[in-house]
């Protein structure tokens, strides 16, 4: 077969057109090195352009304006051109005037630009029936001196060569009046211009109303009313409270023109509302409780039977009963057994003429007197105390020989009601003939403890105090063969709480703490991605000389979940003489991947390839991968994708590595097989006069040519960019001989020939 091929002329086509531009294709010629393409306007301008591609888009045209195209092909190594084919085209009209920027008296214009240093004309006609023009050089224009109101109709058009061209119309109305007047008394009657059919009005007053009336001018002069209106503006939502005390409080607002009547709605603490009525701008709020929030609504009762309008809302707060309530500082001075002694402040009420001590023991309640309104210290002895601090104490001003309760302190207020919490695990044991041991567990929130102690019958009282952190106490110095009553209190701020005490049998002191001795540390594996591990702790092993041991804390967690880290756990036991011990151990929670990475290969890959060919180069997507670490990089791709395949089955495998070593693969085959000339092009198809052909992909073609001979030696040829193609018009029952060709990159390649015969007119017999 002959290298050298002629090629049909196949079809252009007009793809896309545009006021200014086309766009044009055609079926690609083999052997091709590029494309010229030959214009001739309908005024007989012609001009050149080249395209490497099928396809190529000519600009700078004029609109509404006929050109014929014709496409060459050059051709490599032939010294020549081979005509593609011609078409006729014609650009649309442009139609792209834009008005803006309009003014009762002036317009700016816009549009499509044609060809560079072309000339405009603008055409209009106002309302005297005169016909304007003016002229520009670029593709806009700015109009002045318009008639307000009137609709104008403007007409860009250009001269090129000898045809003028309309670029296109627009039709604007130059503007409407808006007159608007404030309907209050002295309302001032304004005007404002617009060029289009929408307006903003600024500079109202709020909550004001407005009659407002649109005219337009018509073209022979006179005055049209569009339409009229009456406008409410939104009144200012701000309410303003001042000058809050207890009972009361002032409030304010934004005025409203029409010398309405204004209604103040407020709710307390008791959900109830109440009102009142102001004909000014504020109202004073009196009656209120003290320290509650109050909601308040303020609304104007319109002129005319016109409505509520409401103005706005505001919260505020009436300040606490006692803005500095005195005396206050109330603390306690001293507290043994049936007595103590409190003082407090004066503070900065005058005209004092003593006070009231009042507290609660038990519970009871109690009272004293203190008639000296320079005394600011009292002790108090009551039996009912039973040695325990009282649980509240109040001290209220005599003001003019009566309680003043507006100074009345709470029992509930801070310290008072604080009472430190009282020690536990108390005991007492007598060590010696003249030696008691008092010892007890930590308290916490405490100053520190103090112990008294006498004589069962009463003589000799004594006391001591111990520091805060001491958690024993040795009394020495007693009388022998003597009965002893201990007491031990915590004590906080001057307040006292008195502990149970439990007498112990004579005896040495217990002072060997228990012997405690945790587990072992723990370390805890977990799969990547967990935040925990669940672990049951074995208890530590705990022995002590008195064999009675307690459990007093433990840091080990309720739900025996660990987080990942190192988590220190503390056991604290302590024996019956409070004495006590810890141990420590670390549960320590680590992380561990074991799962390798998921590797999905893209499907396996079949190729046909013509006789002679030893391989072909195949490129093939990337395998998706996956990780619980969300973490992968790519270790190989065996064979890489693009790799020259040769005939039979070739398995490519992937393999990816996460960040803790574990690898995962996949693996597909691409298997490439030899199509025999007499198969590798199907018939698929027979009529009388046409046959259709397919066959395998040939990769990296450009084009394909199918040639078909009949008996009588005469050649025809076809091109097709698909791996099918249809002859037609072709002889009854004659038998062709088909060779398909495919154009690469790299040259010709030989798809395969095949012979097929079209079918015979169908005869029919039918009897005499």
């Amino acid at each position: 077969m002959s290298d050298h091929i002629v090629i049909m002329s196949p079809q252009i086509n007009v793809d896309e057109v545009t006021p200014t531009t086309a766009t044009l294709s055609w079926t690609a010629v083999p052997g091709a090195t590029g494309y010229q393409i030959n214009l001739t306007g309908q005024d007989g301008s012609q001009s050149t352009v080249s395209s490497a591609t099928e396809s190529m888009t000519l600009s700078n045209l004029l609109p509404g304006f006929s050109y014929d195209a014709r496409v060459v092909a050059n051709l490599a190594g032939q010294g020549g051109q081979l005509e593609v084919g011609t078409t006729t085209f014609t650009t649309s009209q442009s139609n792209s005037v834009t008005v803006n920027n309009i003014t009762p008296s002036t317009a700016s214009l816009s549009w499509t630009a044609l060809t560079e240093n072309t000339v405009y004309q603008i055409i209009y006609t106002g309302p005297d029936g005169i016909e304007r023009t003016i002229a520009s050089r670029t593709n806009s224009a700015s109009l002045s001196n318009l008639v307000p109101g009137f609709m104008y109709t403007f007409r860009v058009q250009a001269d090129i060569g000898t045809t003028t061209f309309v670029v296109g119309t627009a039709t604007t109305n130059t503007g409407y009046r808006i007159i608007y007047t404030n309907t209050g008394p002295g309302g001032l009657e304004r005007t404002v211009p617009s060029g289009t059919n929408s307006v903003t009005l600024s500079g109202l007053s709020a909550g004001a109303f407005y009659d407002v009336r649109v005219e337009a001018i018509t073209s022979t002069g006179t005055t049209v009313v569009v339409g009229t209106t009456l406008v409410n503006t939104d009144t200012l939502p701000f309410v303003f409270v001042r000058d809050v005390t207890a009972t009361t409080a002032s409030v304010s607002w934004m005025t409203i023109p029409g010398n309405p009547t204004y209604l103040v709605f407020y709710t307390g603490p008791n959900g109830l509302p109440q009102t009142v009525v102001s004909s000014s701008d504020s109202a004073d709020l009196t009656g209120l409780t003290p320290g509650s929030a109050y909601n308040v609504i303020v609304r104007a009762n319109l002129p005319d039977g016109m409505g509520t309008n409401e103005i706005g809302t505001v919260t505020f707060n009436t300040d606490p009963l006692v803005s500095s309530p005195a005396p206050r500082d109330v603390y306690f001075q001293s507290h043994e057994l049936d007595f103590f002694t409190v003082s407090w402040e004066p503070g900065d009420i005058t005209d004092v003429t003593g006070y009231l001590v009042a507290y609660t023991a038990g519970s009871s309640g109690f009272q004293r007197s203190v008639n000296d309104p320079t005394t600011t210290t009292i002790t108090v002895q009551d039996d009912t105390l039973a040695g325990n601090p009282p649980t509240g104490v109040l001290v209220v001003p005599f003001l003019g020989g009566k309680i003043d309760t507006n100074y009345l302190v709470s029992a509930e207020d801070p310290p008072l009601s604080a009472l430190p919490l009282a020690p536990t695990s108390a005991t007492v044991q007598s060590t010696s003939a003249t030696s008691y041991e008092l010892r007890w567990a930590t308290t916490p929130g405490v100053d520190g403890y103090v112990i008294s102690y006498a004589t069962a019958s009463g003589d000799g009282i004594s006391s001591r105090e111990v520091a805060m952190g001491r958690t024993s106490e040795q009394i020495t110095g007693l009388s022998p063969n003597t009965d002893y009553t201990f007491n031990l209190y915590s004590q906080r701020n001057g307040l006292r709480t008195r502990a149970a005490l439990t007498i112990l049998p004579p005896g040495s002191p217990d002072t060997t703490p228990p012997s405690v001795i945790c587990p072992v540390d723990i370390n805890e594996l977990v799969e990547i991605g967990t935040a925990f591990a669940e672990i049951s702790v074995p208890q530590p092993t705990v022995t002590d000389e008195s064999g009675t041991v307690v459990l007093v804390s433990s840091t080990l967690p309720t739900t025996n979940q660990f987080p990942l880290g190192q988590t220190p756990v503390t056991f604290t036991y302590r024996d019956s003489a409070l004495n006590q011990a810890s141990c420590t151990f670390t549960v320590t929670v680590s992380s561990f991947d074991s799962m390798p990475p998921v590797v999905t290969c893209p499907s396996d890959i079949v190729n046909t390839i013509a006789a002679g060919l030893p391989g072909v180069s195949i490129p093939f997507a990337s395998a998706t991968v996956t990780d619980n670490s969300g973490s992968f990089v790519l270790v190989s791709v065996i064979p890489p994708s693009g790799s020259t395949f040769l005939v039979g089955t070739t398995p490519v495998t992937y393999t990816y590595r996460d960040p803790s070593g574990n690898q995962g693969s996949c693996t597909f085959s691409i298997t490439i097989s030899i199509g025999s000339p007499a198969t590798n092009v199907m018939v698929d198809l027979v009529t009388q006069d046409s046959i259709t052909l397919s066959w395998p992909v040939v990769p990296s073609n450009l084009i394909y040519q199918i040639v078909y001979i009949d008996p009588s030696g005469s050649l025809s040829q076809t091109t097709s960019t698909t791996e099918t193609a249809t002859l037609t018009n072709l002889l009854e029952g004659t038998t062709y001989n088909i060779t398909v060709l495919s154009f690469t990159s790299t040259g010709q390649v030989e798809v395969g020939t095949v012979i097929a015969t079209t079918s015979s007119p169908r005869q029919f017999n039918w009897g005499p």
